[in-house]
């Protein structure tokens, strides 16, 4: 059941002793084995935002969006600090936005992206 999956097996023999059937069986035995040792992560598809700030306000407003949840991925600092939000209820996020920032927060769409959940 897995999807969006590579497997890389190197040889470091550059024979063929094994040949084609044993090759397969040992390719596929090394991708066994590191499929069922890798730890899996499940992706989602999620809407960005950005959110302008004032610089004195950022890090507290940023502080209490993660404590509600919210995934920041990450600041830039210009004229305004801009946070970059993902999220996979947009109402959601825009009520706490509100709540955090007194009203004052304006999001503003900026894309989508695979966010690992």
């Amino acid at each position: 059941d897995l999807t969006w999956v590579v497997a890389v097996v190197t040889r470091y023999f550059g024979g063929v002793k094994l040949g084609a059937g044993g090759l397969v069986r040992a390719y596929s035995g090394a991708t066994t084995l590191a499929v069922d040792e890798a730890s899996l992560v499940a992706r989602e598809k999620q809407l960005l935002f950005t959110l302008p700030l004032a610089h004195a306000d950022a890090g507290r407003i940023e502080g209490e969006l993660r404590i509600a949840g919210v995934t920041v991925l990450g600041t830039e600092y210009g004229s305004r600090a801009v946070l970059t939000l993902a999220a996979a209820d947009p109402e959601r996020l825009a009520a706490t936005v509100a709540a955090v920032t007194a009203g004052a927060g304006e999001l503003a769409q900026a894309g989508h992206m695979w966010i690992d959940v």
